[in-house]
């Protein structure tokens, strides 16, 4: 069937939801997963359960092999596998590891192969009899991520072989992996379930690079053809109003009685040790309790609809911050981390899983990024066909409008185009965001979280190191 995706049709529910404080504690998770599974048709989730069961780990091929010479050069592509993804060429030695690995993992190639034809992708919270708040935090099966650097690796494999089309086919599977994962409804969770995305995205600009396909914007649309079954705002809304009743509740609990969720103490002692040895002043400080018996007092002195009153102020003060354009938003993020810790603060179980806010700060930023790779692809994918159609580059963006991009391509972190500059040749561009620091570097490309320079999508920032080099 190779690539015709069979797209299911979407349900939601007519009932309006109840009162997160009228769902029992032992009745939360079923609810959630029944709120969470919106959409009819086969389940993904079943193929990409049997491609991690049956997932080899390059690093095995290494413990099993007899070759020290071969050994050491399955350690040296474990250690630098994620250049792999944008990486344009293969050692002689470490192309027979990547074969072997990829051979290996043929079941878990094919389980991917149906999965990612599916639309609809529910990856049910486990743990009917647990606290909600405890099973939500691993309701997101990170081992799938490892499945995207194995598609990028499968991708990149089919490129340097030049079968080019099922290179860039490997790519649209890394997207719907991604929408798949943000079918979710836990927004914390979602700035990690968007790694694929900006991954593919990475890779899809590497396979242009490298081989321009005329049919590239049908790729596009073929990747994305999932966007629209994403989880809904309110549906995350509502979980995450059940998680937040779920905790607090539970809080209480055991500042009644400490045997009660033993593990609520030893998770604010731990992480007591590790703020304190650590981590700057942020929000994991902002617990201003320093013993446990001061934190059971505080909460046993606050009820537990106090706490969530709390809880909604926080809401709204995110709310109002990303209701602001991301570049400005950005700029104020010191001050808006300031007042939500001290809001938070006034909430005594609330502060102690301060950490919580760092889900909300990061996915709020990976967010935008993730919408930067989307807007550098579309970005990139316009250029190319302005000049098929024209014959030359244009000579800026605000050329692409209205034929080749129904709106100007903006850079999340400044509010203003992308930088592109055509080479005085015409032969190439460049194409770039002023990123975290939101100055332009002049094109120094500096990918990571810190803030320190640009990010670099045009040409492609092949990260490159020595020992991948034929």
């Amino acid at each position: 069937m190779g690539l015709a995706f069979i797209l299911a049709a979407v349900t939601l529910s007519a009932e309006p939801a109840p009162a997160a404080g009228t769902i029992p504690p032992e009745k939360r998770v079923d609810y959630v997963n029944r709120s969470a599974d919106r959409l009819k048709g086969p389940n993904a989730w079943k193929h990409y359960r049997r491609a991690d069961d049956a997932f080899v780990w390059i690093g095995e091929l290494a413990d099993e092999a007899d070759d020290a010479d071969w050994a050491n050069a399955v350690r040296e592509v474990e250690m630098n596998s994620h250049v792999l993804e944008t990486a344009p060429a293969w050692s002689e030695a470490h192309a027979e590891v990547i074969e072997d690995w990829l051979t290996a993992n043929e079941k878990v190639l094919k389980a991917i192969k149906k999965a990612t034809r599916y639309t609809r992708c529910h990856v049910p919270v486990d743990g009917r009899n647990e606290r909600f708040h405890r099973v939500a935090n691993t309701a997101i099966p990170t081992e799938l991520l490892y499945l995207s650097t194995l598609m990028a690796i499968k991708a990149n494999d089919c490129a340097r072989r030049g079968r080019w089309k099922e290179a860039y086919q490997w790519n649209v599977r890394m997207h719907r992996l991604s929408s798949h994962l943000q079918q979710l409804p836990f927004r914390g969770k979602h700035g990690m379930a968007t790694r694929p995305e900006r991954e593919a995205a990475a890779l899809f600009l590497a396979l242009l690079g490298r081989h321009y396909r005329d049919d590239a914007p049908k790729f596009l649309e073929r990747a994305r053809a999932l966007d629209e079954h994403r989880c809904p705002d309110a549906v995350i809304d509502e979980v995450e109003a059940l998680r937040a009743r779920d905790y607090v509740e539970a809080c209480h609990e055991w500042a009644e009685d400490s045997t009660r969720h033993p593990d609520l103490g030893e998770s604010f002692s731990s992480r007591r040790a590790w703020d304190n040895s650590r981590l700057p002043q942020n929000v994991y400080r902002a617990s201003p309790h320093t013993s446990l018996d001061d934190l059971r007092t505080a909460i046993r002195n606050n009820s537990v609809e106090q706490e969530l009153a709390v809880a909604k102020k926080l809401d709204v003060l995110r709310s109002e911050w990303n209701a602001r354009p991301f570049h400005q938003a950005w700029k104020q993020r010191d001050a808006f981390l300031a007042s939500y810790c001290e809001t938070m603060q006034t909430a005594p179980g609330l502060s102690a899983e301060g950490c919580s806010f760092i889900d909300t700060y990061q996915a709020a930023m990976y967010r935008e990024l993730t919408n930067l790779h989307r807007t550098a692809v579309d970005c990139v994918v316009a250029i190319h066909e302005f000049r098929k159609a024209n014959g030359h580059l244009p000579k800026s963006l605000a050329d692409l409008v209205p034929d080749f991009a129904k709106t100007p391509h903006i850079d999340s972190f400044s509010g203003k185009p992308l930088i592109y500059h055509a080479t005085s040749d015409g032969d190439d561009f460049t194409l770039h965001s002023v990123y975290l620091n939101q100055v332009d570097n002049g094109g120094l490309h500096a990918p990571g979280v810190e803030p320190g320079g640009d990010f670099v999508f045009w040409p492609p920032p092949l990260r490159k190191i020595t020992a991948l080099e034929p």
